[in-house]
C-alpha cells in the first residue's frame, strides 16, 4: 500500500529552537488508536497472568517449567509473527486457504502512519494487537500437558503448530479466507483460539500421558501456591477486557457493550461454579476462577454480536457446560488434561460459538447479517457456525497427533517415554532441564548408586547448600536421603503386592485393585503425616518430647524424653503429640538405637550448624547446651 499518496494534511509542532513538520493521515482517529493501544497493553499483561495462574495450580517442582514454556512461547511467536505471520493471515489470500507471504514480510509494507484498510488506526497498531492474539495462543496449551512435556519438543511443537494451524485458521476466518464467504463470525477468537487450543489441547493431553499417580490422586494434584494462582487468574481477568473490547477496533457503542458482556458472563459462569463446588463440597477458590475464565473464552466469539441478557444466559450454560465437561474428561475417560483446558477453553469456545447462530442480532453489531434462531433466524448462521467449530477442531486436532508423532520419532516427548520415568517424574522438570527451583528448595540432589545394601548412603552426592525442607506447622527438617529412601520402599512394596494380586500400573484398575489402593493409602498416609506435623509437645513448665514413627515405612523418629529439660525450638511448635503408626524392619530397630549417621558428604567444609541441624537423621527436641547433630 503507498501511503504517500493519502497524506493529505500536515501538522506543524514548532518548539522555541527548531520546527519539524510531521506528516499525518486525516483516517486515523486518536480515540479509537490509543484504545487499541492500550488494549494490546491488556492483552500483553494476560500472558504473565497465564504463566502466574498455571504455576500457582501445578506442583512446586515443575513452577519453572511452565513459566519458561510460557516466557520462551511468547518470544518465539513474536518474532515469527513479525517476519511472516502476519503476512500468512492478513496478506493477499491464495486460494482462501492462506494468505501469501510476500504481502508484508517483516512488516515492511504494513503503513506506520497511515491506516490498515477498513480501519482508523496505524496499520503498525493493528499488526502488533494481533501479535498478542497469535502469541497467546499456543501458550493455552502448556496447561494441558503441563508437569510432562519436554523443553525442545515443546518449542518444535508450538513452532509447527503455529504455522499449520493458527495461521490458516486465522485466516479462514479473519483474513477474507474461505470461511469467511459463508458469513462464519468470530468477534475475538472462540473458534480461531479456544476451539483450535482447546481441540488440540485435548489430543496433546492423551498423547504425553497421564502423570505418574493420576489414579491415585483422583485426577487432582494439589496446587502449590494459590495466591499466585488468583494473582495470575485476575490477570488474565483484567486483561481479557482488551482482548474482547479491544476486536471492535474502535472507541463507540460497541465496544461498550462487548466489555458488558463480557463481564455479565465471566461472573454469571464463575457463580455457577461456585455453587456446584459448593454442592459437591466446599467453596473453592480454584473453582471459581476457573468459572470465571471458562466464561470469558465462552464469550469471546459472541461478545460483540449479542444483548447483555444474552450474555447472562450464555455465562449460565457456560457454566454448567464447562463444569460437567471435566467429569466427562478427566474423570469418565481418564485424560489427564492437567489444568484442564479442553473443559475452560475448548468446550466454552464451542458453545460461545454456536451462540451466534442463537441469539445474534443486528442491533447489536451492524456486522451481523443473519440473525439468530431467536430473533427470527432461518438457522442458516447456526449452521455454519457449527460446520466451522467442527471443521476447525478437527483440522487442529489431527494436525496435533502429526506433529506429535513425528516429534515423538526424532526424541522423547515427556518423561514417560524414559526408562527411568518414576525417578524423573519424581524429581520434576524444573531440576531435570532447568537446574532450578522455585522457591529455593530442591526435591533432592542425590543421585541412585546400587552398593549392594539398603542403606540411605544408596543416595549419594547430596548437595550440602540445598536441605530438603519439609512444610508443616513447625519449622521441621527430615534427612533427605532417609525420606527419600523410605518413599522408595514404599513404592517397591505396593509394586510388589500388585504383582502378587495380578495388577498393573494402574492402581485402582488392576485386579484386586480397590485393596492395592487402600494398601498404598495406608502406607503413605502415615508418612506425610508425619512430615507435616509438629512432633514436639511443650507447655510452660516442663516439655515432654514423644517418640513418633513416621509411617509403617522405615522412617523413625526418635526423640528422647527429658521431663523437665528446657526445649529449645524452631520455628512454630504446635501442642499436641503426633499419631504414631507401627515401624518395621530394621528401620525399627534403628529407631531405638542412636541417630544414624548423616550422608556421605562431597564437600570438606562443614556445613553451618543451622543446616546441619535441618538435615539431622532424628527430628528431636534439643536441650539447651545438647548438639544440634
Amino acid at each position: 500500500m503507498n501511503t504517500t499518496s493519502t497524506l493529505a494534511t500536515t501538522t506543524t509542532f514548532t518548539t522555541t529552537s527548531t520546527s519539524t513538520t510531521v506528516p499525518t493521515d486525516p483516517c486515523i482517529d486518536a480515540g479509537d488508536t490509543a484504545w487499541v493501544l492500550t488494549a494490546t497493553l491488556l492483552i500483553l499483561g494476560m500472558i504473565p497472568g497465564l504463566a502466574l495462574f498455571e504455576a500457582g495450580l501445578l506442583r512446586s517442582k515443575n513452577t519453572v517449567s511452565v513459566l519458561t514454556q510460557v516466557l520462551c512461547g511468547c518470544s518465539i511467536m513474536g518474532v515469527m509473527w513479525y517476519l511472516f505471520g502476519f503476512s500468512f493471515v492478513f496478506g493477499e489470500s491464495l486460494g482462501g486457504f492462506i494468505g501469501s507471504p510476500a504481502s508484508y514480510p517483516a512488516l515492511v509494507s504494513v503503513p506506520d502512519n497511515g491506516c490498515f484498510p477498513g480501519m482508523r488506526i496505524p496499520g503498525l497498531a493493528y499488526a502488533t494487537f494481533q501479535m498478542m492474539f497469535a502469541s497467546i495462543t499456543p501458550l493455552l496449551m502448556t496447561g494441558a500437558f503441563a508437569e510432562r512435556l519436554l523443553f525442545a519438543p515443546y518449542v518444535l511443537f508450538i513452532v509447527a503448530w503455529e504455522i499449520i494451524v493458527y495461521y490458516p485458521v486465522a485466516h479462514w476466518i479473519w483474513g477474507s479466507g474461505w470461511l469467511t464467504q459463508y458469513g462464519v463470525l468470530d468477534y475475538a477468537g472462540g473458534i480461531v483460539i479456544h476451539t483450535s487450543a482447546g481441540a488440540s489441547a485435548l489430543v496433546s493431553a492423551i498423547l504425553v500421558h497421564p502423570r505418574i499417580g493420576f489414579m491415585g490422586a483422583h485426577g487432582h494434584f494439589k496446587p502449590s501456591n494459590l495466591p499466585i494462582a488468583c494473582v495470575g487468574g485476575f490477570c488474565l481477568w483484567m486483561g481479557w477486557f482488551g482482548f474482547n473490547a479491544g476486536s471492535s477496533l474502535t472507541s463507540g457503542y460497541i465496544t461498550a457493550t462487548v466489555l458488558a458482556n463480557t463481564q455479565i458472563a465471566s461472573t454469571s459462569c464463575a457463580c455457577v461454579w461456585l455453587l456446584l463446588s459448593w454442592y459437591r463440597g466446599r467453596p473453592n477458590v480454584e473453582e471459581i476462577l476457573n468459572g470465571a475464565i471458562a466464561g470469558l473464552a465462552g464469550v469471546t466469539p459472541a461478545a460483540g454480536f449479542i444483548s447483555t441478557g444474552s450474555a447472562m444466559v450464555l455465562g449460565l450454560t457456560l457454566g454448567f457446560a464447562s463444569f460437567f465437561s471435566i467429569d466427562i474428561i478427566k474423570y469418565r475417560f481418564h485424560i489427564d488434561d492437567a489444568l484442564d483446558v479442553s473443559s475452560v477453553h475448548g468446550v466454552p469456545g464451542v458453545v460461545g460459538a454456536l451462540a451466534i447462530g442463537i441469539a445474534a442480532h443486528p442491533a447489536a453489531n451492524p456486522l451481523v447479517a443473519q440473525r439468530g434462531i431467536i430473533y427470527g433466524g432461518s438457522g442458516k448462521l447456526l449452521f455454519y457456525q457449527a460446520a466451522a467449530i467442527v471443521i476447525v477442531a478437527v483440522w487442529g486436532a489431527v494436525w496435533t497427533y502429526v506433529i506429535l508423532k513425528t516429534i515423538h520419532y526424532f526424541m522423547p516427548l515427556s518423561t514417560h517415554h524414559m526408562s527411568d520415568k518414576d525417578d524423573r517424574d519424581r524429581i520434576g522438570l524444573d531440576e531435570l532441564e532447568h537446574d532450578c527451583a522455585a522457591y529455593g528448595v530442591h526435591s533432592h540432589h542425590w543421585v541412585p548408586v546400587d552398593d549392594g545394601d539398603d542403606d540411605y548412603d544408596d543416595y549419594d552426592d547430596y548437595d550440602e547448600e540445598e536441605p530438603l525442607f519439609v512444610q508443616g506447622s513447625g519449622n521441621v527438617a527430615v534427612n533427605a536421603a532417609d525420606a527419600f529412601n523410605a518413599s522408595h520402599r514404599l513404592q517397591d512394596d505396593v509394586r510388589r503386592e500388585q504383582q502378587q494380586t495380578g495388577g498393573g500400573d494402574n492402581l485402582e484398575e488392576s485386579r484386586g485393585g480397590e485393596r492395592s489402593y487402600e494398601y498404598w493409602r495406608r502406607l503413605r498416609g502415615p508418612w506425610q503425616d508425619s512430615m507435616r506435623s509438629t512432633l514436639l509437645t511443650s507447655d510452660d513448665d516442663a516439655t515432654t518430647t514423644t517418640t513418633t514413627t513416621a509411617a509403617a515405612a522405615g522412617l523413625s523418629i526418635n526423640t528422647p524424653t527429658s521431663a523437665h529439660a528446657p526445649v529449645r525450638t524452631y520455628g512454630t511448635a504446635t501442642t499436641g503429640p503426633a499419631p504414631s503408626a507401627p515401624a518395621r524392619g530394621a528401620a525399627s530397630a534403628r529407631a531405638s538405637g542412636s541417630p544414624r549417621r548423616p550422608p556421605r558428604r562431597t564437600r570438606s567444609r562443614r556445613a553451618p550448624a543451622r543446616t546441619r541441624l535441618k538435615r539431622s537423621l532424628t527430628i528431636a527436641a534439643v536441650p539447651d547446651g545438647g548438639s544440634a547433630q
